[in-house]
């Protein structure tokens, strides 16, 4: 089973935004940002986050529903404690 970091974070009760938890996981190297052109705007580039090889211990790719030529992060959530250790970040210090 596999959900979107927003989603874990708040089950979790971990208070902090996806956007900083998405520069751990860049820095660690489990995730990267990925560039395509636009379709309304080819000079324009969007960029969108995709889990690296590494990172595919801990989730998957999925196609986004907001664009079939993105992917989207999804996470384990059997492995997502796993995730946090590995990232150093203690529940019980984030949550509120």
């Amino acid at each position: 089973v596999t959900y979107s970091l927003t989603h874990l974070l708040k089950s979790r009760g971990i208070c902090m935004t996806t956007s900083e938890f998405n520069k751990l996981l860049q820095a660690r190297g489990l995730i990267e940002q990925l560039e395509r052109k636009s379709t309304k705007k080819p000079e324009q580039l969007k960029k969108f986050w995709s889990i690296t090889n590494k990172g595919l211990l801990y989730g998957k790719n999925v196609t986004s529903d907001a664009n079939q030529r993105e992917t989207a992060p999804h996470w384990f959530d059997s492995r997502f404690h796993q995730l946090l250790s590995d990232l150093n970040i203690k529940i019980a210090e984030v949550a509120a």
